[in-house]
């Protein structure tokens, strides 16, 4: 059968029941987990603040699933609040760097404007200094962590 016979849309057409509809989040997680193992994995294209995201989305159901289980020790508990703790850790510094590289686009664009304005030379000496720096290794954008 040819990949485009799989598609979503095949799957939720008008007439047909939607597969997914009726799946708890612990089930739909489950099966976005053994599809994402199946799949060829290019690190270069993982989409980070998703994973993230998904990864607290995890945790914070296994901790809906044992919150009222007395069988679970308190010590997996811990761990639970322990991982969702870190993700949200995770989240908060990936929030940062989205920030500070949106931050860096304005400064770029207000730079810009700025430089247009100015005198061809003047323009010249400001990149011959800029190139310097970066060849230099001198850090031209502070760290903020």
């Amino acid at each position: 059968m040819a990949l485009k016979d799989h598609s979503l849309d095949k799957l939720s057409a008008p007439g047909k029941p939607d597969l997914l509809a009726g799946l708890s989040d612990e089930e739909l997680i489950s099966l976005r987990t053994k599809i994402d193992l199946k799949l060829q994995v290019d690190l270069s294209r993982i989409n980070l603040a998703e994973e993230i995201g998904m990864q607290y989305r995890s945790a914070m159901v296994l901790l809906q699933s044992i919150q009222d289980d007395s069988s679970v020790p308190a010590n997996q508990r811990a761990q639970v609040l322990n991982s969702i703790r870190t993700t949200l850790s995770d989240i908060i510094r990936q929030q940062k760097v989205v920030y500070s590289a949106e931050r860096l686009k304005r400064y770029e664009v207000a730079l810009k404007k700025v430089l247009e304005q100015l005198p061809a030379e003047s323009t010249r000496v400001f990149f011959d200094l800029y190139g310097e720096f970066l060849t230099q290794g001198v850090e031209v954008i502070p760290d903020e962590t």
